[in-house]
């Protein structure tokens, strides 16, 4: 009995060691492209799972020719990967300034190049994301979260037809100035089309001053509260 114990207890940290293995090797680099005149790299990923990838997170770290590290980047990507699949994705391309290339990636004039290590760093991180609450995948690989609603974002019966009524009523006190501009300028013998419009450019409030201002015209003589 305390041999089983003590196999266990060995075997253990030996399996999560394996896991984090494996994990590390889920979707690895299987190829990469970079011409020196491309805007974007070209990386091709290959999954070694038996479910079917749709989120990568990887660093690449960017080498010259003597191994020595220039730079790196980290990348995000959504991408559909089937089961032991390879998927190719595009993705910014390094130094493309200064026409660096992948020194994998022919090249007859002599520019920059470098050389590419892949360090995955997280796949399919939706899953945990939506541990808790519902979620559907599209065919293109994109997470459709379905959000439950708290009590006071629940949609009521009478919210739309109380918005449409003081939309209305908005509209309806807006139009009654242009109405009494029209009323206004006939009462005074102008010219009703043309003092409407004017009032869509000066608005009512002056247009209904200007009228004030102006008075009657010569021609037109009415008894008028206005």
């Amino acid at each position: 009995m305390k041999r089983t114990v003590i196999a266990l207890i060995c075997f253990l940290p030996l399996s999560v060691w394996a896991l984090s293995k494996d994990s590390l090797k889920a979707v690895t680099m299987a190829a990469y492209e970079q011409s020196w005149l491309d805007s974007e790299g070209t990386i091709a990923l290959q999954n070694n799972t038996q479910e079917v990838i749709r989120q990568v997170k990887f660093r690449l770290t960017y080498l010259d020719m003597n191994n020595r590290q220039l730079d790196y980047e980290t990348f995000s990507v959504n991408v559909e990967v089937e089961p032991g699949m390879t998927k190719k994705v595009n993705i910014a391309a390094y130094e493309r300034e200064r026409h660096y290339h992948y020194y994998k990636t022919p090249n007859r004039l002599d520019q920059p190049r470098f050389k590419v290590n892949y360090e995955l760093k997280d796949y399919n991180w939706y899953k945990r994301e939506t541990k808790d609450e519902d979620a559907s995948i599209s065919d293109n690989g994109m997470v459709h979260k379905k959000k439950a609603l708290s009590s006071f974002e629940e949609p009521s019966l009478y919210e739309s037809p109380i918005r449409i009524f003081f939309m209305l009523a908005v509209l309806a006190f807006v139009f009654s100035f242009f109405y009494l501009v029209g009323k206004m300028a006939r009462n005074r013998g102008r010219n009703v089309p043309a003092w409407v419009i004017l009032s869509f450019f000066v608005t009512p409030f002056w247009a209904i001053i200007l009228l004030l201002l102006i008075g009657r015209s010569n021609d037109y003589y009415r008894n008028d509260p206005f």
